[in-house]
Formats: C-alpha cells, sequence, structure tokens
C-alpha cells in the first residue's frame, strides 16, 4: 500500500503524462455528489463508476480535520488519495494492480499513468467538491507532448 500511496500522491503533485479525454467533464458532472469513474486496464481501457459510501468517506474526512495549512492539507492527501485507491480496490479489480506496468500486464484491474492520472483527478475532485481542501485548487490534467 506504501507504493501506491506515494504514487497517488505523486501523481496528484505532478502533473501525469495523461491524455485528457473528452469524456472526462461529462462523467465527472454525472458524478457530481456521490462517486467516481475509476479507469484500469491500461489507457482506461475500462471505466467503473463506484460510489464511497458513509462511512469510508467519513474514514477520509476525519484525516482533513487535522490539516490547518496548506504544508498539512498535503501531507493528508497522500494518506487520503492512498485509502482511496484501498475503498477503489474493494469494488473494482484496481487491487490487483502491482508497481511497474510488467508485473500485471494482462491482468484486469491493472494501471498505467494514463489510468492513475484520471484516477486521482476523480479522488481530488471530490475532495474539493466535497470541501476538504480548502487549501488548494484541482486544475486540468497536462499533456507531455515531444517537442
Amino acid at each position: 500500500m506504501n507504493g501506491l500511496r506515494f504514487y497517488a500522491l505523486a501523481a496528484s503533485l505532478y502533473a501525469s503524462a495523461a491524455a485528457a479525454d473528452a469524456t472526462d467533464a461529462d462523467l465527472r458532472t454525472q458524478n457530481a455528489d456521490a462517486g467516481v469513474t475509476i479507469c484500469y486496464n491500461y489507457g482506461c481501457g475500462t471505466r467503473t463508476r463506484m460510489e464511497f459510501t458513509p462511512a469510508q468517506f467519513a474514514n477520509i474526512a476525519r484525516l482533513f480535520a487535522r490539516a490547518d495549512d496548506a504544508a498539512g492539507e498535503r501531507k493528508v492527501l497522500g494518506r487520503a488519495i492512498g485509502r482511496m485507491y484501498y475503498f477503489a480496490g474493494e469494488k473494482t479489480p484496481i487491487w490487483r494492480d502491482h508497481g511497474l506496468n510488467y508485473w500485471d500486464d494482462g491482468v484486469s484491474g491493472r494501471m498505467d499513468c494514463i489510468d492513475h492520472s484520471h484516477n486521482t483527478d476523480e479522488f481530488l475532485t471530490l475532495l474539493k467538491r466535497r470541501g476538504l481542501l480548502r487549501y488548494h485548487n484541482v486544475l486540468l490534467r497536462q499533456r507531455r507532448r515531444f517537442l
């Protein structure tokens, strides 16, 4: 789980190399209050809508009670995103994902940087929508291109 939390935090703090998909805005609107769309199977090959239970979201929200400034909020974000991935793994096959893409090639639930970027964006957007991110904003994902 530590590796997954690190990856989630890194993806949230550094603009990941992911293609912004025109349907992301539509999916985000559909999930306005209760859930997120989880991408997996490389390049968002599979999308599954899931909702956090009230108990799961309360568990995540408790982490933010300790964040009284931007630095504190950033410290909490890694744990919060890690928990969100953990809870999402209870409802989708992403628990099968392993670090480094070649260890889980062909397994349903595998994730690459595009999947992680999408999922982290969904998680951050949900946290912001629910008022838990008080010191940070969620920006659009960026895409790296060759010059």
